[in-house]
């Protein structure tokens, strides 16, 4: 998963893509506030708790 998305060439952080690819890899959602690099991948589910 982590080299498909580096093959992409999202500009995100290196951390935040071995994130997302572990999410990616295990079908689940991730669970952050940070969502200015997440929605970047379109197929990553992503919630953000903190949001009204």
């Amino acid at each position: 998963m982590y080299q498909g998305l580096l093959g992409r060439k999202i500009r995100i952080g290196t951390q935040d893509l071995r994130i997302a690819a572990i999410t990616l890899a295990h079908r689940a959602t991730l669970i952050t506030s940070n969502r200015r690099h997440f929605h970047l991948i379109a197929e990553l589910p992503v919630e953000d708790w903190n949001a009204p």
